[in-house]
């Protein structure tokens, strides 16, 4: 017969062995556990949690985890441990700040695992991942998306004023009241931001406007002469943002904004504005690639919403040739073709004159040199489309290149014209036997040779008059009617007299 201790010797031996095997397995997870027994003391910690915790497991063992565990971790730990020991079932906890008991700051994450002896607590085991690194990155990158969001709507700003000076059928008190509204959304905090803009002796202001001394300001510049300014106010005291109550960017914005709204008061030709605004969009091209790259990712928002087309090119062949990984939705509006249709072709394959161009050999060069290249602005012509393009390419840390481009056909289409219209203009006044003046804000813009002739005086005299004085050139009985008429004309009034004996 068997003998009882023999057998009870064995059963120990048995478990023993069994949690010798078990206590191997948890010390070779590099994840910390700890478990207590049915009173919530620490009776087990493998050498992840030694890691974690900074000290040794002899001075973690034995510790009760509901009493002294530091306040501030207890504050949002015991209620995950309570509800898992209550309900007896694994609960999750996520994102907990523990001070370990090295004095360590730090964020862990794990499962609480109750053990369930006869269907009763009998203790709990405890996984523990310290994400303390990972919520370093979340927040360092939470901070660089809040940077280009910011980034984005300053230029929408700047684009939709660009838009909004190009229209040639607005006056300038109109342009001046869409602008303000431009402003609060491109600001950090819209709903407490309100504007005023001062030109001349005229104020504008949007509805909220209340004076306050949190404000930021600029000149508007007509050549060297100040012609008025553009003021942004916070309607209270807001925190600071690396150190200033105004984002850095801000500054750079406002700054933009005004030179935009003195360039149109100036009457300057579009084109020199809308090269001013690429140069700026150029920069903050450059200030969000540079963010990208710090943060290892693309932000697809961002890159589906530009107006600038962009596509993302892995070399093969060591660099002889360039295929599509990416490409947004302002290139297929650009190049007229589908994302779909071009992802892993090569770009030899989609336009054809690519290397005709001088876009393939900056590919190649950018490359292998890693620095970046602006191609100057030139036209792109293949079998399929033409049209004129400006590109900025660099290369990301993951070897893929990037084209960042604009479409101009447009700009220069225009420029053309413009181009072609002015000397056809000069030509035919020049050459005329009558009299030819421009009045622009009651000054002479344009004044032709036969028409000073004809009072006495050259055109560059004339040109030169204060404003109306060109009225001295009027008989006097009809001076105050031929000044009314002039000053509708010039505003844009209806039923303007065009002739008068």
């Amino acid at each position: 017969m068997t003998d009882p201790e023999n057998i009870k010797h064995n059963d120990d031996q048995k478990s023993l062995d069994l949690n010798i095997f078990h206590e191997s397995i948890a010390s070779g997870i590099m994840k910390g556990l700890w478990t207590t027994n049915k009173n919530d003391v620490i009776q087990y910690t493998n050498k992840g949690m030694e890691k974690i915790a900074g000290i040794s497991s002899d001075k973690i063992i034995g510790t009760p985890v509901l009493k002294d565990f530091p306040k501030s971790t207890l504050k949002y730990f015991r209620p995950y441990y309570l509800k898992a020991k209550r309900n007896l079932r694994p609960i999750l906890y996520d994102s907990i700040p523990v001070l370990t008991q090295a004095g360590r700051k730090s964020y862990q994450s794990g499962w609480l695992i109750p053990k369930i002896k006869d269907g009763s607590f009998d203790g709990m085991i405890c996984t523990v991942d310290d994400i303390t690194e990972r919520k370093r990155i979340e927040k360092k990158l939470k901070k660089s998306e809040y940077k280009l969001k910011e980034r984005v709507k300053e230029l929408n700003c700047l684009y939709e004023l660009s838009k909004l000076i190009e229209k040639s059928d607005i006056s300038i008190e109109e342009v001046i009241e869409k602008a303000l509204n431009l402003i609060p959304p491109a600001w950090q905090f819209p709903d407490i931001t309100c504007a005023r803009i001062i030109y001349g002796e005229k104020e504008f202001k949007t509805e909220n406007f209340v004076k306050t001394k949190w404000v930021m300001s600029a000149n508007i510049l007509k050549g060297e002469k100040t012609v008025g300014a553009l003021e942004v106010y916070y309607l209270k005291k807001m925190p600071k943002f690396d150190g200033s109550l105004f984002l850095k960017e801000e500054g750079h914005l406002i700054n933009a904004f005004v030179e935009i709204l003195g360039g149109f008061f100036e009457r300057k030709k579009v084109e020199l504005s809308i090269k001013r605004m690429n140069v700026e969009l150029e920069q903050k091209i450059k200030e969000r690639t540079k963010e990208l790259i710090q943060s290892q990712k693309r932000y697809k928002e961002l890159f589906n919403n530009m107006s600038s087309g962009v596509a993302v090119y892995e070399a093969i062949k060591n660099g002889e040739d360039f295929v599509f990984k990416d490409f947004n939705l302002a290139g297929e509006r650009i190049d007229s073709i589908r994302k779909e249709d071009i992802l892993g072709k090569k770009v030899t394959e989609i336009f054809s004159g690519v290397k005709e161009f001088g876009l393939f050999q900056i590919f190649q060069r950018v490359w292998k040199t890693g620095k970046p290249e602006h191609t100057p602005i030139s036209q792109y012509k293949d079998n399929r489309i033409i049209g004129w393009r400006e590109t900025y390419v660099y290369k990301l840390p993951s070897g893929e290149i990037v084209a960042v481009y604009n479409d101009i056909t447009e700009i220069m289409v225009a420029q053309n014209k413009l181009k072609e219209s002015e000397e056809k203009f000069r030509a035919i006044t020049e050459q005329s036997l009558i009299g030819i003046a421009i009045l622009q804000n009651d000054r002479f813009k344009y004044v032709n040779k036969q028409f000073a002739d004809i009072y006495g005086y050259t055109p560059k005299e004339m040109i030169n008059w204060e404003k109306f004085e060109y009225a001295k050139l009027v008989h006097l009985d009809d001076k105050e009617m031929v000044l009314e008429q002039a000053k509708k004309k010039q505003l844009g009034v209806p039923g303007v007299i065009t002739q008068y004996q």
